[in-house]
Order: C-alpha cells, then sequence, then structure tokens
C-alpha cells in the first residue's frame, strides 16, 4: 500500500514552507527592483505637479478597484479548477486530469491585470511623499503584494507544484499530452 504524507507530516510541512518561501522570493525580487527604480528618481526629484494630487488619487482609486475586481475574479477561476483536480485524482480519471493540468488562464486577463498593476505602481511613484520613507514603503508594499499575487497565481495554475498531486498521480499524467478528439457528427 502506498504511503501518502499527512498534514502532520515534518516532511510535507518543511516542503510546504519551502515551497511558499519560494514564491515570496519570486515576488520579493520585482518589489525590491521597483522600490529602487523609485528611490533613483526620488533622489533626483521627478514627480508629478503637486495641483494634480486629487486627480492622481482619484486615477489611482479607480485602477486600485479594477485590480482588485481582476484580482478577485482571478482567484475564484483559478480557485474553481482544484475540486474538480482534486475529484479527477481521487476518481483515477486521467482524462480529466490532463484538461485540467492544462487548463491556464487566457495571456489577454493576465496582460490586463499586468498592465493595470504597471499603471498603479507608476503613478503611486510619481507622487510627492513628505518623506522617502513613506514612499519606500508604500512603493515595496503595494509592488511585493502584486508580485505575490501574480506568482501565487501562476504557481496555483501548475497542479505538478503541488506535493498532494504529486504523491497521488503516475508521472506519465503529468507528460502526456491531453489528445483532442474529433467530433462525431
Amino acid at each position: 500500500m502506498k504511503h501518502y504524507s499527512t498534514k502532520d507530516d515534518i516532511k510535507r510541512r518543511l516542503g510546504s514552507f519551502l515551497k511558499h518561501l519560494w514564491i515570496f522570493l519570486r515576488a520579493l525580487v520585482p518589489a525590491m527592483i521597483v522600490t529602487l527604480i523609485w528611490g533613483n528618481f526620488e533622489a533626483i526629484d521627478v514627480h508629478f505637479v503637486h495641483e494634480d494630487e486629487a486627480i492622481i488619487i482619484g486615477t489611482i482609486a479607480t485602477l486600485g478597484v479594477i485590480y482588485g475586481l481582476l484580482a478577485a475574479i482571478t482567484v475564484l477561476i483559478v480557485a474553481e479548477r482544484w475540486p474538480k483536480i482534486t475529484i479527477s485524482v481521487f476518481d483515477h480519471d486521467k482524462r480529466s486530469f490532463l484538461i485540467l493540468r492544462d487548463e491556464r488562464l487566457a495571456i489577454t486577463f493576465n496582460m490586463v491585470t499586468s498592465i493595470d498593476a504597471f499603471f498603479i505602481l507608476f503613478i503611486m511613484g510619481g507622487m510627492e511623499y513628505r518623506s522617502p520613507y513613506t514612499g519606500a514603503i508604500l512603493m515595496f508594499s503595494v509592488s511585493l503584494v502584486m508580485s505575490m499575487f501574480y506568482v501565487g497565481i501562476r504557481d496555483a495554475q501548475d497542479v505538478s507544484k503541488s506535493q498532494w498531486v504529486r504523491e497521488r498521480v503516475p508521472e506519465d499524467w503529468f507528460t502526456e499530452n491531453a489528445e483532442i478528439r474529433q467530433p462525431r457528427y
């Protein structure tokens, strides 16, 4: 009988910790780069005109709402797939697994979310802050959250990164191509 790890298994916990640490570190690098780029512009005093502050804040709020909606929809789409994957694993339904394994968000959806995130960060970076520390903290924290969202969603779409799935599915299920069946008329 095959042994599956449990939630209390120390090896599984360590693997989960390392996986999540890797997600964090991959998101940390872009956040640091954004903050450093912002710091260079802050050092040479490049900002939007102070009189436009109300318009800028309104624009950030509008883009933030759009980003929040897109992020919520993205999480729902990705999260909706996991129960189906779990059922296909438990039922040993290879065909369903193969179809779900290759399912990804449309690239245009990622592009719209990424462009929205870029403009939020760009406009936030152009604002004048009373203290450069405030600006650095805001730029870093917002870019880190956006980066973690992007990296996390990308990882969540790849079922082969799940230890639970990897333990329960034959290796050929990860390498085999899902055949496209011709419709019967």
